[in-house]
């Protein structure tokens, strides 16, 4: 929503320019001559326009970009730390079942959850099928 915000402030700032030059020649084909006090009220709604559009939509699109990464960020950290309680899951699967385990800790952020040698729980294939 805020990326929209930004770009469409700064499209409402460029119809507005447009809108002010059409304004500053309908007063120049009324009015027969192109003085300054004729053109000028039209230019000045261009530029206001102009700087409206643009006062808004920079920093909303500095504001867009800063959340985006850091909502992309938090889901990679998300990501990593679901894999890491799938493994201790597994892990707890088991232990309960007399096999050896692994310190979940010592599993690398990078390495998937489900090696060859382990499966995912029913309820993770589950959701896995209803994400793909």
């Amino acid at each position: 929503r805020m990326g929209t915000l930004a770009n469409a402030a700064t499209l409402l700032g460029l119809l507005g320019t447009v809108m002010g030059l059409i304004k500053a020649f309908h007063n120049i084909s009324i009015t027969g001559s192109g003085g300054p006090a004729v053109i000028s009220s039209g230019i000045a709604e261009a530029l206001l326009t102009t700087a409206f559009g643009l006062f808004i939509g920079i920093p909303t699109l500095f504001f867009y970009n800063y959340f985006s990464k850091k909502s992309n960020e938090l889901s990679m950290e998300l990501d990593g730390i679901s894999d890491r309680i799938v493994v201790l899951f597994n892990n707890l699967k088991k232990q309960s079942s007399g096999t050896k385990t692994s310190d979940p800790a010592s599993v690398p952020a990078a390495e998937s959850a489900f090696g060859p040698q382990d499966s995912p729980p029913p309820f993770f294939n589950g959701i896995n099928n209803c994400l793909v």
